[in-house]
């Protein structure tokens, strides 16, 4: 009794701008030539499976802070991110945010953190113009309310 044909192979290709590396082996196949355009065929079907997902774009909104002066503020992600996953895998979102009364515009106020596979991505959620002090006189005219 013989062996079949096997081959060990590797193949690299990009998702957006993100390399991914596929390694492999085909063992007992009839002939070269049959599991050649076996290896062919399971290479083009990864490829279409690996997707490139956009996760959050610069300047996407996620709330809106108003202070008790009435002074308000969105805050934004401060950059894009994605992430190549295979077609179907879950992506949780969690979103962090701090109390904040007074902020300079660009501030980070929070964050919103992707996971998927184990891995998490971080993107800083900044506020999209500054949440100014109210003033003496209107501190004047709201006692207690800041306390």
């Amino acid at each position: 009794d013989t062996a079949g044909a096997s081959l060990l192979f590797e193949s690299d290709f990009l998702v957006g701008t993100t390399r991914v590396q596929l390694i492999g082996a085909v063992i007992d196949g009839p002939d070269h030539p049959t599991i050649d355009a076996k290896i062919t065929s399971i290479i083009k079907a990864v490829i279409a499976g690996f997707v490139n997902v956009p996760l959050v774009q610069a300047g996407q909104k996620f709330g809106t802070y108003t202070t008790k002066w009435g002074t308000t503020s969105e805050l934004v992600a401060a950059k894009s991110a994605s992430v190549v996953l295979w077609s179907g895998t879950p992506i949780q979102s969690a979103v962090s945010l701090r109390q904040v009364s007074v902020a300079a515009k660009g501030a980070q106020e929070g964050t919103v953190d992707f996971t998927a596979r184990g891995t998490t991505q971080t993107v800083p959620l900044v506020l999209s113009k500054a949440l100014v002090d109210p003033g003496k006189w209107w501190r004047l005219m709201h006692p207690g309310t800041l306390s």
